[in-house]
């Protein structure tokens, strides 16, 4: 009887996690408002490898916040050009399966990204994102890569599974060490949409961060990049 009621227990889990529900209603119960004063300061919550994740929350939402500071040891312009090599992200970030570009232009790119998240039991996601690029924004040699969901229908894609219902951030990167290396500023807000409880959303966040983050810095590496962009 306990493995019969256990197993129950598991379907329902899995099903409420997995479940899709309509994005309308979903809106107006997780979208927070705007201009609402910040509940809590950063707090420190992983750190290894020199990567530091810092989250907080925010407005009325329960979905946390986040922030990472490292540094990359490679060039701000060497760094922004692995960001923007949109069409291989699936080769190297985490859970990303396809990019394709819906827009190109020298400062603002529209992008459809898949997440895939097998053998996860979790829904995949999918969302369109426009990237505002701001070069020399802290300083020379520095860079601002902004993002926020799409909202040009012409340059909306859909996907498999769930869209994402929120999706902001900015990577901040600034020459040290005579340029040799980037200090890195990211900060990230998103809802994932679906029924996912918050507790598992902020908790992936987390463990989801340092992978990101060394797999920019694994690909620093890589020759193609070894040309400098001017974007």
């Amino acid at each position: 009887m306990s493995t019969i009621l256990l197993r129950l227990v598991l379907y329902l889990f899995l099903y409420l996690t997995c479940y899709e529900i309509r994005s309308e209603d979903y809106k107006t119960l997780t979208i927070p408002a705007r201009n609402t004063p910040i509940k809590e300061e950063w707090k420190l919550v992983n750190n290894s490898d020199g990567i530091y994740i810092y989250t907080r929350s925010n407005y009325s939402s329960e979905v946390h916040e986040a922030m990472v500071n490292t540094e990359i040891s490679a060039p701000p312009w060497r760094v922004n050009a692995v960001l923007a090599d949109y069409k291989h992200h699936h080769e190297f970030m985490p859970y990303v399966s396809e990019t394709v570009i819906l827009r190109n232009e020298s400062t603002k790119v529209s992008v459809f990204q898949q997440l895939d998240f097998f053998p996860v039991p979790i829904t995949d996601r999918y969302f369109t994102i426009r990237i505002v690029i701001a070069p020399n924004q802290f300083g020379p040699g520095s860079y601002q890569i902004c993002w926020s969901l799409e909202n040009e229908k012409s340059f909306v894609r859909k996907g498999r599974g769930i869209e994402v219902l929120a999706n902001t951030g900015c990577w901040e990167l600034r020459p040290i060490r005579n340029g040799k290396s980037t200090s890195v500023n990211y900060y990230h807000s998103a809802d994932p949409g679906g029924w996912l409880p918050t507790w598992v959303i902020n908790k992936g966040t987390v463990e989801i961060l340092p992978r990101m983050i060394k797999a920019v810095k694994k690909r620093v590496s890589a020759p193609q990049y070894k040309q400098f962009m001017s974007y």
